[in-house]
């Protein structure tokens, strides 16, 4: 996929990250195995789409204590990764699109960024920039991609079938307001937002 992408003029190619085992990559490890192994094979640009939502059903799958064959390793999961900070941290460098959805940490609702949901909401601009920095600040894997050098954060909020149009315009309108508290403006850098 990542060589077709180059070939017919795409800048690059990826996949989401997801929820469970039989959606890959859906742990840490596993993403960063995936990006090692395309990289690996074609040096073709190959990223990830983080979602800020797709973590919280990660914690259904951890590995249980009496379970340690090495068959089902990619059954399981770790606590690292049901945190989307850790999702971010580690591997938001190679993510140049990020979804944004207010999540209350028990499934991934792709709620808007309303003051209601924001007051249980487990997703904060602040964590989220704050996450993006220090992915940038690692030492990069001889093995991995390069880290992109733009990241779009991108609003992924589901309405209702039965939600009023002028709802859906109010929750995007009230969203948009929510992130430019924290980016005032688009094609800023992590050091413009500090």
């Amino acid at each position: 996929m990542a060589d077709w992408a180059i070939q017919y003029g795409c800048a690059g190619a990826g996949v989401e990250t997801m929820y469970s085992p039989q959606q890959v990559p859906w742990t840490i490890t596993g993403a960063q195995a995936l990006l090692k192994e395309v990289n690996r094979i074609s040096k073709a640009p190959f990223y990830l789409s983080i979602d800020v939502g797709h973590q919280v059903g990660q914690s259904r799958f951890t590995k249980s204590a009496l379970d340690d064959t090495e068959l089902n390793q990619y059954l399981f999961s770790g606590p690292e990764d049901s945190r989307t900070e850790n999702w971010l941290e580690q591997l938001g460098c190679y993510s140049p699109i990020v979804h944004l959805q207010q999540t209350d940490g028990t499934s991934s609702k792709h709620l808007p960024f309303t003051p209601e949901n924001n007051a249980f909401g487990v997703i904060n601009g602040e964590m989220v920039l704050e996450a993006l920095r220090r992915s940038y600040e690692t030492i990069p894997e001889g093995d991995m991609p390069p880290k992109t050098q733009k990241i779009f954060l991108t609003l992924e909020i589901f309405s209702g079938t039965a939600d009023k149009a002028e709802d859906i315009i109010s929750n995007l309108t009230k969203s948009v307001e929510y992130w430019r508290r924290y980016i005032p403006e688009d094609g800023m850098t992590l050091d413009q937002l500090s």
